[in-house]
């Protein structure tokens, strides 16, 4: 899939951007590839995604730690990411199938609500709630800027998308907590 594709173009930028690779974790992906090698009955996709489980682990303990905006960004563009390829799914070959969207029987018929890739709406605006929440935290303190908000218009966007009650009550939590936050940021500088 094109996934594993990525995911090993990733591992192999990090890995050659890495100074030193221990000799020792070398001889262990070794041994694990042959290993997998035999137990996945030479299926190469899902070799290449058993051997990319050790890589990845070894790149993300042994790198520098990312800061909590780096993180931030990334889920959320991921995020962005995954709902605009769910909005698009019907013009991409079987990725509708593997979709489950949630059928919610209403007095003008059946509504659908949107979940991007998640496979329940609440999990989805709960993720979105929490890059919102990331994402105007990093605004207010000055850590990005005009960028956090667009980003979080997209995010509300998709999350309006859910038809959820939830996701609109939790917004509003979000926005008066943000309000203070800036409102009192403020008058401790004033």
């Amino acid at each position: 899939s094109f996934f594993t594709y990525l995911e090993v173009l990733v591992c192999v930028i990090y890995l050659f951007k890495m100074n030193k690779i221990r000799k020792e974790f070398l001889l262990l992906v070794l041994v694990w590839a042959i290993y997998v090698l035999v137990g996945s009955q030479l299926d190469v996709l899902m070799w290449i995604k058993q051997i990319m489980i050790p890589l990845l682990i070894y790149i993300f303990f042994t790198n520098e730690k990312p800061s909590f905006r780096e993180l931030v960004v990334s889920l959320t563009i991921g995020l962005l990411l995954s709902s605009t390829l769910a909005l698009f799914s019907d013009l991409l070959p079987d990725l509708a199938e593997m979709m489950r969207m949630t059928r919610v029987w209403e007095a003008e018929g059946i509504v659908y609500r949107f979940s991007g890739l998640y496979p329940d709406p609440n999990y989805y605006t709960t993720v979105v709630i929490l890059c919102v929440l990331s994402m105007l935290l990093l605004f207010s303190g000055r850590r990005m800027g005009v960028g956090a908000l667009l980003l979080s218009v997209a995010l509300i966007y998709f999350g309006a998308q859910t038809a959820s009650k939830s996701f609109i009550l939790m917004l509003a939590a979000v926005a008066i907590m943000v309000t203070v936050s800036m409102f009192l940021q403020r008058r401790i500088k004033a």
